[in-house]
């Protein structure tokens, strides 16, 4: 019996189109997985740098000495390989370093403690001094304040029909505060002691342990040459930073000496300190500066030429001395400085805001020496605008 020819057919053409049918829906699915890949990477990702910061968070008091003892390590270093190559030994020399260290940190608390402990004492008193001087300003002002009066007088009328609450305020002991406070403080300092003092005297040990990493020779080598060039450039980035804060604050203190202001070593050290926070540390050292200049000196004019020296100093130090040292290779965004500052001072207090530009130039220089790590390079660098 003779079937239709298009019978035939149509069965076929029915195959064919749900085969093609069922052909397209895979590609389709994995069109869709690979536009939901890199959202689902993003998510990821920001999951996990979310835990990583809450992580730094928790554990401050163990990360931040850990983080301290290893930059002040690699900032002493030079000075322990400069005694090795007189034939001393690495622990010996680690050990001198450790007990220079120990003499200058002594010598400028018991410098300084007595000047800043006396300055704290007299803030209340300062503060209302400064009430005084600038009690001059409210005149200027003097509608905004009668309106104010009135409007406290209304709230006094209506406040006079209702009951007063006796509030209890429940003291803390200042004496546990201070012991508790003491006691994480000599905890973090004596494992920022140890730790660094162990890892001066390892010198090259843990570099050697390194090699091994490699399977042959010039893998080691290459590891060999790699971590040394990462020491040498972060050194040299710790070094030079620090003798430049150093300068700006034996300056700052100079300048403060000759205009005549009392403890210029205190606040020369305060300039120095805070000036590893850049921009932030620069901003509280001039409020503070105006602070000590209006409660200083009776002229005006005279009070305001204290921050006006210092913020022309800052000024030339940031702009062009600074640049001109590091140079361009290790010059960081200022956008990304800000918001490392902000987000260390955050996680680990003002410890962790003098840490987080050093920090931040250390990674920058271990990504610059791997070819995939080159966009965090450039994100954490400056461009052509930053620049001009």
């Amino acid at each position: 019996m003779d079937r239709d020819p298009s019978e035939s057919r149509k069965p076929a053409n029915e195959s064919t189109a749900k085969d093609g049918a069922a052909g397209d829906e895979p590609t389709l699915h994995a069109a869709f997985l690979n536009r939901s890949w890199p959202i689902r990477s993003v998510m990821l990702t920001g999951i996990f740098f979310m835990l990583l910061l809450y992580t730094l968070r928790i554990a401050a008091p163990l990360v931040v000495p850990i983080a301290l003892a290893v930059l002040l390590s690699l900032l002493l270093a030079p000075l322990v390989r400069r005694l090795a190559r007189l034939h001393i030994l690495e622990s010996i020399g680690a050990a001198l370093v450790m007990l220079a260290l120990l003499s200058m940190v002594s010598t400028a608390f018991y410098l300084l403690a007595d000047p800043a402990q006396a300055w704290l004492a007299r803030a209340p008193e300062t503060l209302n001094l400064l009430e005084i001087r600038l009690s001059g300003l409210r005149e200027s002002i003097e509608d905004v304040q009668q309106a104010t009066e009135r409007v406290e007088e209304l709230t006094d009328m209506e406040n006079d029909d209702v009951a007063e609450r006796s509030v209890e305020v429940e003291r803390v002991g200042i004496l546990k505060t201070v012991l508790s406070g003491t006691t994480q403080f000599l905890a973090s300092a004596a494992l920022v002691f140890f730790l660094l003092y162990f890892l001066l005297a390892a010198g090259d040990g843990l570099l050697l342990k390194l090699v091994k990493l490699g399977s042959s020779l010039e893998q080691k080598k290459r590891v060999v040459g790699v971590m040394r060039e990462i020491q040498t450039d972060i050194s040299r980035y710790l070094v030079t930073v620090t003798i430049v804060n150093i300068c700006l604050g034996l300056v700052t203190a100079f300048a403060l000496f000759a205009l005549g202001v009392p403890n210029p070593l205190l606040w020369g050290t305060m300039v120095a300190l805070f000036n590893f926070a850049p921009y932030i540390g620069a901003a509280v050292s001039l409020m503070v500066l105006i602070l000590v200049g209006l409660t200083s000196f009776e002229s005006l004019g005279q009070s305001l030429l204290v921050p006006f020296t210092f913020f022309v100093l800052t000024t030339l130090e940031g702009q062009l001395i600074t640049p001109i040292v590091l140079g361009h290779r290790l010059a960081l965004s200022a956008v990304v400085v800000f918001l490392a500052v902000i987000i260390c001072g955050w996680m680990w207090g003002i410890i962790g805001a003098l840490l987080a530009v050093p920090l931040l130039a250390s990674i920058r220089i271990v990504c610059s020496y791997f070819e995939p790590l080159q966009p965090v390079v450039e994100l954490l660098g400056v461009d052509g605008r930053e620049e001009a």
